[in-house]
């Protein structure tokens, strides 16, 4: 079937989505309100709220975050699946179904799109990345923030920004990394990391080597770097050490700031996160400026 039949299939059957038949709802999981913003727009939601359900997957009414992203919405009540069209991208979610399709192409998910509040609710993750754009979580303010390529500054690659505290040998308090850091190098992009709470953070004093006759180095962690490393470290292994003394259970806020080829600022990260020994996942920045 070639994609301008299809696309023609789901666009005739958009109107039936708010005709859905009588089944049971699923039953969600009380939790605090949940914010979708959209290029960093608050969606409304006339009825169906977000919520998070049992596999800690966030689960958005479809029409209104898709429509907002210029998505079409269509739905299929034979088959009872769900479809988001854009441009030549049509995925198809099936109700009560892991998989789900993109242009055809199978993919798995860890969740399934479901009826609640006689809506169609979608993993919101799957199903904006399906469409291209970019998703991150602010486990602070509940908020799922969806970037879209709509803007003009669209980037040939975006940075995934990975937020760590503690390790397994005892070298970091906290860790920020870019895990795509090898497809940003040679782009021209730059990258600056800086403590916005604790400045002295942004300079360290270092041993170096870590074995053999001591000598120290300054290191200052809020220059511009090509990829993103940065990191708040212990006095232990590498000999990290600052003027004010890092330590567990100090609360973090940073800044990540992102220039393109052109030295121009494209992006704006804020974030926050609690130092620790303990090896944990943080939550994501918040993906506040782009141009």
């Amino acid at each position: 079937m070639n994609i301008e039949f299809r696309k023609t299939k789901w666009v005739a059957l958009t109107l039936l989505l708010g005709f859905l038949m009588s089944v049971p709802d699923f039953v969600v999981e009380a939790a605090p309100d949940i914010t979708v913003k959209v290029d960093g727009n608050t969606v409304k939601f006339p009825d169906q709220l977000p919520y998070i359900d049992s596999n800690d997957r966030t689960m958005v009414p479809a029409r209104a975050p898709m429509e907002a992203m210029g998505c079409q919405i269509g739905w299929n009540d034979t088959a009872r699946q769900a479809a988001i069209i854009k441009g030549e991208t049509i995925a198809v979610f099936t109700i009560g179904s892991n998989t789900y399709t993109v242009n055809g192409q199978e993919k798995a998910m860890d969740t399934q799109a479901v009826i609640a509040g006689n809506r169609t609710a979608f993993p919101i993750r799957f199903a904006a990345e399906a469409m291209g754009a970019t998703v991150t979580w602010d486990q602070n303010t509940y908020t799922v923030n969806i970037t879209t390529g709509k803007q003009s500054g669209a980037l040939e690659v975006e940075p995934k920004i990975r937020v760590t505290t503690g390790d397994d040998v005892g070298t970091f308090y906290m860790n920020i990394v870019a895990e795509n850091g090898s497809a940003l190098m040679g782009k021209g992009y730059k990258f600056r990391v800086e403590c916005t709470n604790y400045p002295e953070f942004n300079t360290m004093v270092q041993r170096v080597p870590i074995y053999g006759p001591a000598k120290y180095r300054t290191v200052k962690m809020d220059d511009w770097a090509p990829t993103i490393d940065w990191f708040i470290g212990t006095p232990g292994t590498w000999g990290c050490t600052y003027d004010l003394p890092a330590k567990p259970g100090q609360e973090i806020e940073y800044r990540i700031t992102m220039k393109d080829e052109n030295d121009q600022i494209v992006r704006i990260w804020e974030g926050k996160a609690t130092l620790s020994t303990e090896r944990k996942n943080a939550p994501v920045p918040t993906l506040v400026k782009w141009e």
